[in-house]
């Protein structure tokens, strides 16, 4: 069971972003959250794999039809890394990049 929930600085930025955005990204962001609330009350459904391991962080990647959320987790704390619009597979894995980096970042590995 993971005991808090920690929004980083971008990604809240981020999601105000898109929050703002058309209705269906808003929509896709809510949907997002909903699982963040979901994964912090019950934990992680089975089959559920992180995309990258980093120094004991799990990075988990969720798509929505417009965005993606990365999310990243370190012993108790699940951290809310990056949310970024769908784009090319180069351009994911930009994403994926800059979600491990705030990662090391925020828990100093």
């Amino acid at each position: 069971m993971l005991h808090e929930l920690v929004i980083h600085t971008k990604a809240d930025t981020e999601y105000d972003q898109y929050l703002n955005a058309d209705r269906s990204t808003a929509y896709d962001v809510g949907n997002h959250f909903r699982v963040l609330e979901s994964i912090v009350i019950d934990g992680f459904s089975d089959g559920v794999r992180p995309v990258h391991i980093e120094n004991g962080c799990d990075i988990y990647l969720f798509f929505g039809s417009r965005v993606l959320m990365f999310i990243s987790v370190h012993h108790d704390t699940l951290l809310l890394a990056h949310l970024r619009a769908l784009g090319t597979e180069y351009e994911q894995a930009k994403a994926l990049t800059e979600a491990i980096g705030r990662s090391i970042k925020y828990f100093d590995l």
